[in-house]
């Protein structure tokens, strides 16, 4: 249903009868019997354009004068509507079509407009239920309508068809699809109800986070908090990288969202891909890829999908680390940063006697409790 009847994800107190046998979407006059009085032209003509409800809250109507008056690829927009505050959208319209529609037929999408409020940011509204229709001015029942749902955003913000409506070759008063002034009609409807506004978290909270990569959440939580330490950033950025002819030249894996580590893009060194991680980490305006540093582990796709020990690997990269920084003005800094001391003692309580050793460690491990102050357990554990 679109014309004058509210789809399923309309809020509630605007959902129509669901029991009644109604057509889809409008409805002919109420004085008007098929079958009766004069029979099937007065059927027909029920039916007709002027017999449809006006547009309701969540849809658009928009005329198009002389379509065939346009060159190929030339665009016309409709006025906008916004829905539950914040999201807008209204319809841009090629009424020869784009270069994509072959032969010259009618091309339509909804657009959705930025939000007032969110300036260069990013955003985004999810699971957005549209439906574009072009109606037959003589039978509406002929109209042709086309639905779908996608996420719109900033760098996505229309969505619709190139073809599927109706051909340049059928635009004709005739045929119903053009008026007495030449116009053609198309609706447009969405639905918003669980569409989200995202903004930006570089602007909202100040820093952004990583993409998980299969079960990578225990070395996006690790990395984050090295992130965060300033000496440690500090050291990972003072680190020479490797001579030229020893590094080669990667693309960021941030351009896409695939979970495979199996393609073309050779391994960076652990160093560079650490210090790449880090800046973006501090310049990006969205999620950052770990894919880069994943490879320089020697990781393939099953070891993303596979859960590690984050101690383990706050270990090995500290340890790569240091060998990197070795002869270097740096050296020696990890181990100031992070090392600690504790002392094993033992006394015993037969004979005079008592053992003490100190020890170094770069983490401990500790115990964490619930609110009932009983020890926290793996599941499984």
């Amino acid at each position: 249903r679109i014309f004058g009847e509210d789809t399923d994800e309309e809020e509630d107190g605007q959902m129509e009868d669901e029991d009644d046998s109604r057509l889809p979407g409008p409805q002919p006059a109420k004085d008007a019997i098929p079958g009766q009085a004069d029979g099937p032209q007065r059927a027909v003509s029920s039916y007709r354009k002027e017999n449809l409800p006006e547009p309701r809250e969540h849809e658009i109507e928009f005329l198009v004068k002389d379509p065939k008056s346009y060159a190929q690829g030339k665009s016309i927009v409709s006025h906008s509507r916004t829905l539950h505050g914040s999201f807008s959208f209204r319809l841009l319209v090629f009424p020869m079509g784009t270069s994509s529609s072959v032969p010259p037929q009618l091309a339509s999408f909804v657009e959705a407009l930025p939000p007032d409020s969110c300036g260069d940011s990013k955003w985004a509204f999810e699971s957005v239920k549209y439906m574009i229709t072009v109606v037959n001015w003589k039978d509406y029942q002929k109209s042709v309508t086309q639905q779908d749902s996608f996420t719109f955003s900033r760098d996505s913000a229309d969505r619709g068809w190139h073809k599927g409506f109706v051909k340049a070759s059928n635009m004709t008063e005739e045929s119903g699809w053009l008026n007495e002034k030449g116009e053609l009609c198309l609706r447009a409807s969405c639905s918003s109800r669980r569409a989200m506004l995202q903004h930006s978290s570089r602007k909202t909270a100040g820093f952004v986070g990583l993409k998980n990569h299969g079960a990578t959440c225990y070395m996006n939580c690790l990395l984050q908090t090295l992130f965060c330490l300033g000496h440690f950033r500090h050291i990972a950025y003072c680190i020479a990288p490797p001579q030229p002819e020893e590094s080669k030249p990667g693309v960021s894996s941030d351009a896409t969202d695939s979970l495979s580590l199996e393609d073309d893009q050779p391994a960076q060194p652990l160093l560079v891909s650490l210090q790449n991680l880090f800046y973006r980490l501090q310049t990006s305006e969205v999620p950052v890829s770990c894919k880069e540093l994943m490879r320089s582990f020697g990781w393939d796709t099953a070891d993303a999908f596979m859960q590690h020990d984050a101690q383990e690997l706050n270990r090995l990269l500290c340890d790569r680390l240091e060998e990197q920084m070795k002869g270097s003005a740096e050296d020696g800094e990890i181990k100031r940063l992070f090392e600690g001391e504790f002392e094993n003692y033992i006394e015993c309580v037969d004979v005079d006697y008592r053992s003490e050793r100190k020890e170094t460690f770069y983490d401990l491990q500790l115990n964490l409790r619930n609110e009932a102050s009983k020890d926290i357990k793996s599941p499984g554990g």
